[in-house]
C-alpha cells in the first residue's frame, strides 16, 4: 500500500476525530473481500479523505480528469490511488483501469454525480457507474456523507470543526442485462443505484431523486 495513501489515512483519522466529530454507521456491512464498487454522494473536497480514513478496505478512485491538470496534483492523486476519467463520454482507458482492479478483487470508488453538490442534495448522476457495475457484475456498496459541505476550503480539510456522518448501506448487485446497454437501460440502472443512496440520506437531501418527483 502506497505511503501517501497510508499516511493520509492515519492523518485523516487523527484530524477528523480530533478537530471534528466523526460518526460512522454500517461499517460491518462492508464486503470484506472480492471486487466492490463504492457509490458515494459528493458534497466536499474532503469526501475522499473521509472515505480513506474510515473505510476498512483499500480504496481506488475514479476522479474527474480536470483535477489532474498540473503535475503536482497529478502526482499526489495518482499516489493516493486516483485515476482520471472523462465524465461526459465513454472513457475506455479509465474503464480498463477499473476493470483490471476489480478483476484483482480491489475496491473502486465513484462519485456518480460527477461533481460536488453545492447544497448537499443529490444531483442527477452520470451513467458511468451503472455501465461499470453492469459489465462487471461487481457488488455496489452505497455510502453517504453528511456534514462535509461545511468544509469548503482546502485548509478546512484537516481542521473540519464540524460533525461528519458517514452512512454505509447494504451491498447489492444490478440485474443482469442481456444484449446492448442502451441509454434508457443505463438511465434506469443509474436511478436504481441513486435510490439506494436515498435510503441512507435524510429526505431533505434526496434532491433530484426525491421519490415524489420520481412517482410523477
Amino acid at each position: 500500500m502506497h505511503i501517501i495513501y497510508t499516511g493520509s489515512s492515519i492523518l485523516g483519522k487523527i484530524c477528523f476525530n480530533s478537530f471534528g466529530k466523526l460518526e460512522v454507521n454500517g461499517k460491518k456491512s462492508v464486503i470484506p473481500f472480492g471486487p466492490l464498487i463504492v457509490a458515494v454522494n459528493h458534497v466536499s473536497m474532503a469526501d475522499p479523505a473521509i472515505l480513506n480514513a474510515i473505510f476498512p478496505r483499500r480504496l481506488w478512485f475514479l476522479a474527474k480528469k480536470e483535477l489532474f491538470k498540473n503535475k503536482l496534483a497529478n502526482s499526489f492523486l495518482s499516489s493516493f490511488g486516483a485515476h482520471p476519467i472523462n465524465r461526459f463520454s465513454l472513457d475506455r482507458k479509465a474503464l480498463d483501469w477499473a476493470y483490471n482492479l476489480l478483476a484483482k478483487d480491489e475496491v473502486i470508488t465513484l462519485f456518480p454525480e460527477g461533481s460536488r453538490s453545492p447544497n448537499g442534495r443529490l444531483k442527477k448522476a452520470h451513467n458511468g457507474i451503472a455501465y461499470l457495475a453492469s459489465k462487471t457484475q461487481a457488488p455496489i456498496q452505497p455510502v453517504t456523507i453528511i456534514g462535509t459541505e461545511r468544509i469548503n476550503t482546502l485548509w478546512k480539510v484537516p481542521f473540519p470543526f464540524c460533525k461528519i456522518q458517514v452512512n454505509i448501506g447494504d451491498p447489492f448487485t444490478l440485474p443482469i442485462i442481456e444484449g446492448t446497454l442502451t441509454k434508457s437501460i443505463l438511465d434506469h440502472l443509474t436511478e436504481m443505484i441513486m435510490l439506494r443512496l436515498t435510503q441512507i440520506l435524510p429526505t431533505e437531501r434526496h434532491g433530484y431523486y426525491d421519490k415524489n418527483k420520481f412517482s410523477n
